[in-house]
């Protein structure tokens, strides 16, 4: 290198040298920012502190009635629940006839046999080792809605006529992908008449409508001794056999199919008899505390209970010495040990719905995601090894800085509760611990700034 390019150089060093020393006098000048992408640490100048003791009220909310129409979903079976009582579901549904074609002839077939074929989806609660009693019962009013109304409710029921058109007992293996189907022989009697009706290519075969006026529907409901109650899709059939003659004679079929998911619904009833549940009185606003049920709170959805999750004291956090805002705020929500397994599985998922001191619902809480809102989930995270940690999350800061502008203790809250559809068509429940254990217990988690 020539004598001029190292003094051009060695002037580019000093350049550098001097820009590097006034980037640090210029720094030295600045508070030290947060990194709030990397774990919350102490330095010189702010703090991140995390506070766990904030009071966190959990009540068990009741429902006067649940939806339980438009899901698709059939509910059927029966189950004893020590911590929620002996949970009763039957289905009531609509079937469309055969697809009628005028130049096909039936006149030289005969009867067979007539069955209803139900595909569970392998979802289930209760005791599985015990038989599940299934009734299939034939309508006798229509199914519409009461009250000139589009929705079903959990109490609803339809007339049905009080002989069953067929019964079974069955076991359900909802680990078994080979036992996909339930088949229950239905009536002869019934069976002949289709089959006849067919024959003759009757007018009440010929559409829907006529056939509805004929044969309004069916009931499938569940003995009285518990065993497990189980969900099944919309593909319900009924089947009609008959024999087709020829050289050799073939047995053929017609399917009567599962017709009109938003007259579909599920009745569920509920004894709580002998249950924490069954000794309460819930007050004019639904709630009852979790100090009157052993200190946890009850979430079953479909059979009418939820959870509702409460910060009265929240502004408490502003009384903190040189706190300069809010950094986040965690709930966890912490299932009691021993109120769950493999008969009795907790929901996989939950969400939070606002509402007020009066339980009116004001939406899901949410995020934006670019162009999109989507509501807040809180997924189950399980702890295999001690249990302590099996949990739900849900960072509600944005909902937390909204209470805190208001002036006097908080009436408003949280409703804990299963996204759609799942919460009116599956039974998994959960007990949520509101004791004073800090291993074991709900809580809300504030982490906040402050200035030295």
């Amino acid at each position: 290198m020539g004598i001029k390019q190292f003094e051009h150089c060695r002037g580019k060093i000093k350049i550098g040298f001097f820009l590097f020393l006034l980037t640090l006098v210029l720094n030295s000048c600045q508070k030290t920012d947060i990194n709030f992408g990397s774990q919350f640490v102490d330095n010189n100048y702010t703090q991140i502190i995390k506070i766990d003791t904030i009071n966190t009220t959990l009540e068990t909310r009741f429902y006067d009635s649940i939806q339980t129409n438009g899901t698709a979903k059939g509910l059927c079976g029966i189950y004893n629940d020590p911590l929620f009582g002996i949970v009763k579901a039957s289905s009531y549904f609509k079937i469309n006839p055969p697809q009628y074609h005028n130049d096909s002839d039936y006149s030289r077939t005969s009867y067979d046999s007539l069955v209803l074929i139900i595909r569970p989806d392998k979802h289930f609660h209760g005791d599985t080792t015990k038989p599940i009693h299934l009734d299939v019962f034939r309508l006798a009013a229509t199914l519409q809605a009461p009250y000139n109304a589009s929705y079903y409710y959990n109490f609803d029921t339809i007339q049905k006529y009080p002989s069953p058109l067929g019964s079974t007992d069955f076991t359900f293996y909802p680990h078994n992908h080979n036992s996909d189907s339930i088949v229950v022989r239905l009536s002869d009697g019934l069976g002949i008449q289709l089959h006849n009706l067919i024959k003759a290519k009757d007018a009440s075969i010929q559409s829907s409508d006529n056939f509805l006026n004929f044969f309004k529907g069916i009931c499938i409901s569940s003995g009285n001794n518990p065993s497990a109650v189980f969900s099944f899709s919309d593909s319900v059939i009924m089947r009609l056999y008959y024999q087709q003659p020829g050289v050799i004679t073939t047995r053929a079929y017609k399917d009567f199919v599962f017709n009109d998911a938003n007259n579909q619904f599920n009745n569920i009833s509920i004894n709580r008899s002998g249950t924490p549940l069954g000794t309460v009185t819930p007050n004019l606003r639904s709630l009852v505390s979790s100090a009157a049920t052993g200190n946890a709170a009850y979430l079953q959805a479909v059979s009418g209970t939820g959870v509702k999750v409460s910060f009265p004291y929240i502004r408490s956090v502003l009384q903190i010495p040189n706190i300069v805002k809010l950094a986040k705020a965690v709930l966890v929500l912490k299932p009691a040990q021993g109120t769950y397994g493999l008969n009795f599985p907790l929901p996989d998922s939950l969400r939070l719905s606002q509402t007020d001191v009066y339980n009116n619902n004001f939406g899901d809480i949410s995020y934006s995601t670019g162009s999109t809102t989507t509501a807040l989930i809180g997924s189950l995270i399980t702890d295999y090894l001690y249990g302590q940690n099996t949990q739900y999350t849900f960072d509600i800061t944005s909902y937390i800085n909204t209470q805190l502008v208001i002036s006097e203790n908080n009436a408003n809250g949280l409703v804990v509760s299963p996204p759609q559809p799942l919460f009116s068509t599956r039974f998994n429940r959960v007990v949520f611990d509101n004791s004073t254990n800090p291993l074991l217990n709900s809580q809300l988690l504030v982490y906040y700034i402050t200035v030295q």
